[in-house]
């Protein structure tokens, strides 16, 4: 099929298939424009002149009169007629008024690519086979020197049989003439050459074969020596192996759990700090006050609480002799917990004064020494509780004119604190 190019008027040969593929639309070889050749398709070549009818033999067409005839005005070929306008219209492709069945034309189906020749698995398996033999591995082959010094003869052999069979036969001398002796032909350089190839060939053959006795040997030892050591290697790893699997099921177990629970124990252990470095004043704590002095009871650390002295209320009573003159003096006390919170009983210390108001004489008395029998020794005072101690002392004398009753408590070092001290003041 033909078409022509509306844009420089070439003739182009089209096929179906090339219609099929760009929907009718093709591209000038000459000018590159792109057009609708469905516009122009024809069965043949538009400008193409028509077969003129054949003139009779032997007659001439006459010549025009007064114009010459010449060779080259009979070869020119007739003008082409101009081609005439394409109107836009014709360029496009319009679906609904073209047979597009009748343009785009299937093709018979090629026997060449429609031909059953096998299946793609015989083709992957026949692939996989020729990989398999291309990938295997090389095998050394080892000559024997005996075969090689065989054929080294074969080959001397069969030139020397030629040789012999090529030579001219020389006539028999008869029995009875004497002639002389023929003289004796001698060895060629390549005959010798050729047994001393073969005797090198035989001693490295037997070298090598006595070499490679013994490294097969060698090898075959150091093979066994290998197979046992790593045999006890893999039995140590079996064993190892058994050995750790609980250990890490275990690990993997705590894994998770590992970060928290060092947080938690490096709290602990900064709360156990500062508890160890303010034991004393938590300890004037009631709250904390048992806790603490069981732990540190326990660990033999006495604990030397810290409570406030100048809460204690000490009042002086009186003091009197003793009417049987035993010597004796009693003094009276009142003591009141003036705290917000409950502290124990204090140690009372009483200092005898003379009339100068110097001491002469100091005694810390014990809640047990100056309290009724009815209250236990280790009781505190609650908020705002007052007592009433009594204690008695030896008549220093006429010098004793007074006396002095202060609270005290036990301090760290095995000091005594009271509250008049001048620390405290």
């Amino acid at each position: 099929m033909f078409t022509v190019c509306p844009k420089c008027a070439l003739s182009l040969v089209v096929t179906a298939a090339d219609l099929r593929v760009a929907q009718g639309y093709v591209r000038c070889g000459r000018c590159s424009s792109v057009f609708n050749a469905l516009a122009r398709l024809s069965e043949r070549q538009a400008g193409a002149p028509a077969a003129e009818p054949e003139a009779p033999a032997g007659a001439a067409a006459p010549a025009p009169a007064g114009l010459p005839l010449h060779a080259s005005d009979e070869a020119m070929p007739p003008a082409a007629p101009a081609d005439e306008p394409v109107p836009e219209s014709a360029l496009e492709f319009n679906a609904a008024t073209t047979d597009v069945n009748a343009v785009f034309v299937v093709p018979p189906p090629d026997p060449q690519w429609t031909a059953a020749t096998g299946t793609f698995r015989a083709l992957v398996a026949a692939n996989q086979d020729a990989a398999a033999r291309t990938s295997e591995p090389e095998v050394e082959v080892e000559i024997d020197a005996a075969f090689l010094a065989s054929m080294l003869s074969d080959q001397e052999e069969r030139p020397a049989a030629a040789a012999r069979s090529s030579a001219p036969t020389v006539p028999t001398p008869a029995e009875g003439a004497a002639g002389p002796a023929p003289p004796a032909m001698p060895v060629p350089p390549d005959a010798a050459r050729r047994a001393r190839i073969l005797a090198d060939a035989n001693a490295a053959a037997e070298a090598v074969a006595a070499g490679r006795a013994s490294s097969l040997a060698s090898a075959r030892e150091l093979t066994e020596q290998e197979a046992i050591e790593e045999a006890e290697a893999l039995g140590e790893e079996a064993d190892a192996d058994g050995a750790a699997a609980p250990t890490a099921r275990v690990r993997a177990w705590l894994r998770p759990y590992a970060w928290p629970a060092a947080t938690v124990l490096a709290a602990l252990l900064l709360l156990a700090q500062v508890v160890n470095h303010y034991r004393d004043q938590l300890a004037a704590s009631a709250r904390f006050n048992h806790v603490l002095t069981s732990v540190y009871g326990s660990l033999g650390i006495r604990l030397y609480p810290r409570w406030d002295l100048r809460a204690y209320d000490v009042r002086q009573l009186g003091a009197s002799g003793d009417p049987g003159g035993a010597g004796l003096i009693t003094v009276r006390a009142s003591i009141k917990n003036g705290a917000a919170q409950a502290q124990p009983l204090p140690l009372l210390r009483v200092t005898l004064q003379d009339r100068y108001g110097n001491r002469i004489a100091a005694r810390d008395v014990a809640p047990n020494a100056y309290l009724p029998s009815a209250m236990p020794p280790s009781s505190f005072l609650s908020p705002g509780q007052r007592i009433d101690a009594q204690m008695g002392f030896a008549d220093p004398g006429p010098n004793a004119v007074g006396f002095e009753v202060d609270a005290c408590l036990p301090a760290s070092g095995g000091a005594i604190a009271c509250a008049n001290d001048s620390a405290l003041r």
